[in-house]
């Protein structure tokens, strides 16, 4: 159960930053950068699902 919440929190924690980090730099304009950190919070995203879907099922 430890390993889920440090899961579920370092997924919040890193889309957080992902996001913060993508406003910084498309206030600098730095687009190429915005668009990398989108993408790395999609990837955050879309694993933790498939993570989560696949601990959901176990319990059952």
């Amino acid at each position: 159960m430890k390993f889920y919440r440090f899961m579920k929190y370092w997924s919040l924690a890193w889309m957080s930053a992902s996001i913060g980090a993508a406003l910084g730099s498309f206030l600098n304009k730095d687009y190429g950068y915005t668009i990398f950190c989108v993408v790395t919070c999609a990837i955050n995203h879309f694993c933790y699902n498939i993570w989560s879907k696949r601990i959901k099922q176990n319990k059952q």
